[in-house]
C-alpha cells in the first residue's frame, strides 16, 4: 500500500508541477508552494535540485540550519529561484 501511495503521489505531484498544456490541469494551475515528504536516502540538496530550488532558499522556507533530515520529514517547496 505506502509503495502505490507513494507512486500515485509523485505523478500526481509531477502533472502538477507540469501541468501539459490544454488540460485542466494547466488552465486551473495556481502558483501556490509545494510539498515533499522525505523519503529513505534522499538529501536535501537532491530534492532542492529535483524541485529546481537553490538549496539556500529550501533550507530558508523550511528553518533548516544543516542538512540534516528524517524519513518523514514534510517539506514546503518554494515557487522557484528567487
Amino acid at each position: 500500500k505506502r509503495l502505490s501511495a507513494a507512486i500515485v503521489d509523485g505523478i500526481r505531484d509531477y502533472f502538477h508541477a507540469q501541468p501539459p498544456p490544454g488540460t485542466w490541469l494547466a488552465s486551473n494551475a495556481k502558483p501556490r508552494a509545494r510539498e515533499h515528504v522525505v523519503s529513505r536516502g534522499e538529501t536535501l540538496s537532491l530534492i532542492a535540485a529535483r524541485h529546481g530550488v537553490p538549496l539556500a532558499q529550501l533550507r530558508s522556507a523550511n528553518g533548516l540550519r544543516g542538512d540534516m533530515l528524517k524519513v518523514g520529514d514534510r517539506l514546503r517547496i518554494p515557487l522557484g529561484p528567487g
